[in-house]
């Protein structure tokens, strides 16, 4: 369904990223190798999934995200590890704000919301 809809997931350094962030919430995931990727949460009405972002392996951290901002100037106002498939835990989202923070998105003033 994603291939079908042109979704396929982004880093911070794409130049895709700041219209991504300003169409609303988006999904992201940090792989195996520590690269924090992004998706939108929704297209055309229709929920992606964050295995979109993994094409279904293992993740270390996954979650939702509001983020603002643009041309390398980020600012993080939500973070949740909420994702339905990986159910990342509380840890993982403490490590997640590491990862957000390393690729230089401003975690100073984010609402942190832990879903079990």
């Amino acid at each position: 369904m994603a291939r079908d809809l042109g979704i396929v997931p982004i880093s911070i350094n794409d130049r895709q990223f700041d219209t991504l962030i300003s169409e609303g919430r988006v999904k992201w995931a940090v792989n195996l190798n520590r690269k924090l990727l992004f998706i939108p949460e929704f297209v055309n009405g229709q929920e992606i999934y964050h295995t979109v972002l993994s094409q279904g392996e293992p993740i270390l951290a996954a979650g939702l995200a509001d983020i603002v901002g643009n041309n390398g100037e980020y600012l993080l106002l939500w973070l949740s590890n909420y994702s339905g498939h990986y159910q990342p835990t509380a840890t993982s989202l403490e490590f997640a704000k590491t990862v957000f923070q390393e690729m230089g998105i401003n975690i100073s003033y984010a609402d942190l919301e832990i879903i079990n």
